[in-house]
């Protein structure tokens, strides 16, 4: 059981669609590479580990979308499977995740 308050890390997925027109979104990206571990996973998918829960970190990257974008923040645990190229997955099972 947690205390109220307690923050702990955990690994995140984001990803969004982003339909604006101009395609061009640099400070969304800047804004994900922020964040102190991070590996781009796919062209709209991020992984973070991060103590920040998934609202903040949602509310954070929206400012960097337009109104008719999509973002999803999602917490994952240990158990995935994926077929991606081996950076991914070395990240991924790294030790020093926190799941």
């Amino acid at each position: 059981m947690m205390n109220k308050g307690t923050t702990y890390m955990s690994v995140l997925l984001v990803t969004y669609d982003l339909k604006g027109n101009d395609g061009d979104y640099p400070n969304l990206i800047e804004a994900i590479k922020t964040y102190k571990s991070y590996c781009h996973a796919q062209k709209s998918v991020w992984f973070l580990d991060t103590s920040r829960s998934v609202g903040s970190v949602k509310d954070d990257l929206k400012q960097y979308i337009h109104r008719e974008d999509d973002i999803f923040v999602g917490r994952i645990q240990k158990e995935w499977a994926s077929y991606q190229p081996s950076t991914v997955n070395t990240w991924l099972m790294d030790i020093a995740r926190s799941y």
